[in-house]
């Protein structure tokens, strides 16, 4: 989006095929950063599989520790959240500044701005919600539970086709029209769908339940 908006400019040199170009190859390296990232993780979580897919009961003292670790936790878990929350609601703010300077270029970069900050606020909630995700798995509470454990399942396929039909459907869209300075609309879009289609999800898991 940066360089595309660059591109726009007489004074920057940059020409709007060398623009998509390198655009394009650094998107490519960080997909395959984060497919390296997802691959070494799955690796180091395998041999905890069975945590996930089968019953177990945890050996003597274990739980009084998890819950011990979890009370210490709280207030970090608690931090990252409001962290998180603060910086994801504030991430506009520079947005709605810079949409009134006129300047197309510098509305771009503002935006780019906006989503590296609304990328920090989800760092925080991952970092901060892996750890007390673990603890509440051995605990088997909240979303862990042996009652919400079949919705989850369910929930957790539906969130990676969603994801796959909405980053299929930016593909498609930028390569056959070539108009990669609009075609990021669809990540902002998926992201406010998103919320609405686990809300169904959840309404569906109640009723299966009633």
């Amino acid at each position: 989006m940066l360089l595309g908006a660059a591109s726009e400019l007489t004074s920057s040199g940059i020409s709007e095929n060398l623009a998509a170009g390198v655009g394009l190859a650094v998107l490519l390296v960080l997909v395959a950063v984060a497919v390296a990232i997802y691959i070494s993780c799955g690796f180091g979580n395998a041999p905890f599989a069975f945590l996930r897919e089968e019953e177990f009961e945890t050996e003597y003292g274990v739980e009084g520790m998890v819950r011990e670790r979890q009370r210490a936790y709280r207030s970090d878990y608690a931090r990252g959240n409001i962290l998180g929350t603060c910086c994801c609601i504030l991430s506009p703010v520079a947005l709605f500044i810079g949409s009134f300077s006129g300047d197309d270029f510098l509305t771009v970069a503002i935006l780019c701005v906006t989503l590296l900050v609304a990328g920090v606020g989800v760092m925080c909630f991952i970092t901060a919600g892996v750890r007390w995700a673990a603890m509440q798995r051995l605990l088997r509470e909240g979303e862990f539970s042996a009652e919400d454990r079949g919705a989850n399942r369910f929930k957790g396929a539906v969130s990676s086709a969603y994801w796959l039909v909405a980053t299929a459907v930016y593909l498609a869209w930028s390569f056959l029209t070539g108009d990669w300075q609009h075609t990021w609309i669809v990540w902002p879009v998926a992201g406010v769908l998103f919320a609405g289609v686990m809300a169904l999800c959840n309404l569906r898991g109640r009723r299966g339940d009633e």
